[in-house]
């Protein structure tokens, strides 16, 4: 709320009224679209390994992460919970931990791929504009997303500079890039491959439609191509900032984007809490159980 309020001139009561408009068959049907990302991501996670997973206890996995997610950044619960998942299924540590690096680069590398083939290339209709109406300051929210993301840069740059610091991080990456590498040739299937990328698109596609539920109950409409823009743009910068979950990061970078794709303030600030609602901060409840049976059954 700190950052939306760094928009400016954002009526609470606004914000309010719309949440109470919203459509509850619309948001009933989001809020199942946006626990589908579940299933897809664990077919990512199956692709990733060399070696056949049970799927339900995968997907059990990327459940239990959205609780995770809530204590540390996103990234390292992820990387934390694979790499004991994996571990668990008697994959040695150096390979678990390449595992899971090459289901989180491949989730990137079609985050990517989806906004130069959206924005560059011309797939699908995106309109976007960045001159939106003055009741809300758009340039006031880009600023403040700018600083964070140049602090992040200057703290990186600053690490590297350091000798002793950059030894320590090259010592680190070095051979655990050297074992992706030999992970990522041991997944000649194309079976492997399809689930690996195959998994990481739905996944995106699954959120943007969810994303897109969530607009329609509060009386509002994009095309596919935006939403996939608006979500992945948000979710690529969420996930620069050290802030476990990008909490309130996300919700900004989500209602900015809506808002330059011509959505109303009030209606962007409704849709990307309640998305955020469905998406974060609900699953930890389920993904407490999900992390219990886990646990349970000797799968962490």
């Amino acid at each position: 709320f700190g950052l939306i309020s760094a928009l400016g001139e954002v009526d609470p009561s606004e914000i309010l009224a719309t949440l109470r408009s919203g459509d509850v068959e619309w948001l009933a049907l989001a809020l199942v679209l946006a626990q589908l990302p579940f299933l897809s991501q664990a077919l990512a996670t199956r692709g990733a390994c060399p070696r056949p997973l049970p799927y339900g206890p995968v997907v059990l996995l990327q459940v239990s992460i959205g609780f995770i997610a809530l204590a540390v950044p996103s990234t390292a619960g992820r990387l934390a919970l694979d790499i004991r998942f994996f571990q668990r299924q008697g994959v040695p540590a150096t390979s678990a931990l390449s595992i899971a690096a090459i289901d989180g680069l491949s989730g990137l590398l079609v985050q990517m791929c989806l906004m130069l083939a959206t924005l560059v290339i011309g797939v699908g209709s995106v309109e976007m504009n960045l001159a939106v109406p003055g009741d809300v300051n758009v340039d006031r929210l880009l600023k403040l997303l700018g600083v964070l993301a140049g602090l992040l840069v200057v703290a990186a740059v600053i690490a590297l500079a350091l000798g002793r610091i950059r030894r320590r991080i090259v010592a680190r990456v070095r051979p655990m890039a050297t074992e992706v590498l030999q992970t990522f040739r041991g997944l000649r299937s194309v079976g492997k491959l399809v689930q690996l990328f195959g998994g990481n698109l739905a996944n995106q596609l699954f959120f943007a439609v969810a994303l897109g539920a969530v607009l329609v109950a509060f009386g509002g409409r994009l095309n596919l191509s935006t939403l996939v823009v608006v979500y992945v743009a948000a979710a690529l910068f969420g996930g620069m900032m050290p802030v476990p979950g990008g909490i309130g990061v996300m919700e900004a970078a989500i209602m900015t984007g809506l808002i330059a794709a011509g959505i109303d303030g009030s209606t962007a600030t409704a849709t990307a809490l309640v998305f955020r609602i469905f998406t974060f901060y609900l699953p930890p409840l389920w993904g407490w159980i999900a992390m219990t049976w886990l646990r349970r059954h000797s799968y962490l």
